[in-house]
Formats: structure tokens, sequence, C-alpha cells
């Protein structure tokens, strides 16, 4: 077994059921966000200029309620705690990097918080409205644009001379997937990669990833070198 290996995991639509940044702009300023997010899946504009937009619409003195609604409605994909436990087994290294939001992003994986490297965003107040404050910008070598930026976080992980295994489901996780050493893709991201030519395995749940990850026949091994433990 060896332990070079960091996964990146998205939060929004992959460890999380729903996209929960489109699901309360959705619910707190639906008439302005429907078509900002459908500009950002067709990639015409920045996810970070798109989700600042979206947020830009809804009062800050809704703060409490969007909290309280985020917080009701997030539920996780099954196997998402399981496949923390597996990379811990194995000795890998477990980030989530994710465009949503600290007040549901953290509660909802307090569980294994401790065990994990957490990377999301948050909101302030700002004359009277939501803003959006995005602590990991892009690095001199993306092209901008991502909010959250998955792509410098990667290499990172890179430059700790660790093998990427990313996993995501939608437009934020393009960039990062064209540099990852293998991805498990869903939605979105499947479709994008099948156009591209770029190598995925699919999922449904995590319990679909961790039985891919303890194959030793499995795709996966071709390109991280896993020797498994079980």
């Amino acid at each position: 077994m060896i332990s070079e290996i960091s996964i990146l995991c998205d939060f929004d639509g992959t460890l999380s059921l729903r996209d929960m940044v489109a699901t309360i702009a959705l619910e707190f300023a639906p008439h302005t966000s429907r078509p900002l997010i459908e500009a950002v899946q067709a990639r015409e504009i920045s996810v970070r200029e798109g989700v600042s937009e979206m947020f830009r619409n809804i009062p800050a003195s809704k703060y409490s309620e969007v909290v309280k609604f985020s917080r009701e409605r997030t539920v996780l994909r099954p196997g998402a705690f399981a496949m923390v436990d597996y990379a811990m087994q194995q000795g890998w290294n477990f980030s989530v990097v994710s465009g949503g939001f600290d007040f549901f992003v953290r509660p909802a994986l307090l569980p294994v918080a401790s065990f994990i490297r957490i990377y999301c965003n948050r909101l302030r107040e700002k004359k009277g409205m939501l803003e959006v404050v995005w602590p990991y910008g892009c690095d001199e070598l993306c092209d901008g644009g991502c909010g959250l930026c998955k792509v410098s976080l990667l290499r990172q992980h890179q430059k700790e001379g660790r093998k990427i295994l990313l996993i995501g489901d939608g437009v934020t996780d393009v960039k990062a997937a064209r540099l990852a050493d293998y991805v498990f893709a869903r939605s979105v991201l499947a479709e994008i990669l099948r156009e591209e030519g770029v190598p995925f395995t699919p999922y449904e749940t995590f319990h679909d990833i961790i039985r891919a990850l303890s194959d030793n026949a499995s795709e996966v091994h071709q390109y991280v070198s896993i020797q498994s433990s079980c």
C-alpha cells in the first residue's frame, strides 16, 4: 500500500446529493439566479462571476434563513463517510474542495472533520446584501474565474509528491479533472470528460468508488499504481 495519494472531493452534487449553492440561490433569488445558473453550466460566464451575482441579489437580513434552509436540505450521498474511512485505512489524504459555503459544508461533515481538510467559501454582508468571500483564488497558472480554485489546490498537493484522485460532478471540477491522475465523475463532469476523451470511472454512490479502488483489476490502478490492502 502506498500513502502518496490525495483524494480531492467536490461537495455540491458529489458529497451532497444536491447542489446546495444552486438550491439556495433558487430559493432566495429565483428570478435572477436561474439564468445565471444556466450560464455557468453552459460555461458562458465564470463560476466566480455567476455565484457572486446570485448571492448579491439576496438581502443580508436573510442570512439566518439561508443557513437554516441549507442545513435542513443538505443530504450526503450514500457511502460518503465510508469513503473517508476507506481513505484513512489506506493512509491517504482526503480533502473536500468545495465552491459551497462553510455554514452547510462543515456541519454536514462534522463527524469526519478532524480527519480531513476542508476548503470552502463563506458569505458576509456588504451594503445590505450578501457577498461571497473567496479564500482560495486562482494561482498564476490558472486562467481565472474559478472562485474556489481546485486547480491551484491540486497543484499544492502535487508539490507534496502526491498523486491525485479527483471526485466530482460539475463544471467547477473540469479544470482540475484534466490535471488529476485519475477521476471519478458523474453528471455534467462525466459528459464533458467523455467528450474530451479524459479517462474516468463513473459512480452514483461512494460505495461504487470504494469497489473500484478495491479492485486490483480496475483501470484506476493503471493510472495511480494503487496496491490495495483490501
